[in-house]
């Protein structure tokens, strides 16, 4: 299968019922940064209905495309949870096991994605967030 087909076949999969084949297709997607997916993978990052681990990879894998569409969606997702929701976590539980992760897992992955962009307009949308400057839209 050629680079490009197996690209759209990845896209395709996102939809997949399946969370191993999802994940295939969108670490497949980010590893050749494939500018293409971004508003599948937007729409999948906007969906508050898909669970947390697929939006979390898709959150990853927006911030190694890092396009300025991906950059803006990510921002957007990001703004709109409360950044004490990570250290809820950290100081309110003994164990990890007993901790509600909502919000964790995905805000984590926003930031890291953020992060990898390298980019300061990604590091003062971090810092922003983790002060609390960054409004919901």
């Amino acid at each position: 299968m050629t680079d490009n087909l197996r690209l759209k076949q990845a896209v395709r999969n996102i939809d997949d019922g399946n969370f191993g084949v999802r994940k295939k297709a969108i670490q497949i997607i980010a590893k050749e940064k494939y500018e293409p997916a971004v508003p599948k993978l937007t729409n999948v990052l906007f969906d508050d209905k898909i669970e947390e681990r697929t939006r979390a990879l898709t959150a990853r894998a927006l911030g190694k495309i890092g396009t300025d569409k991906a950059f803006r969606a990510l921002v957007t997702v990001l703004s709109e949870i409360d950044p004490a929701i990570l250290t809820q976590v950290a100081v309110r539980y003994d164990r990890l096991e007993t901790a509600p992760l909502n919000g964790a897992m995905l805000s984590a992955a926003l930031i890291f994605a953020l992060r990898s962009m390298g980019t300061t307009e990604a590091r003062v949308a971090v810092s922003r967030w983790q002060k609390g400057e960054l409004a919901k839209r």
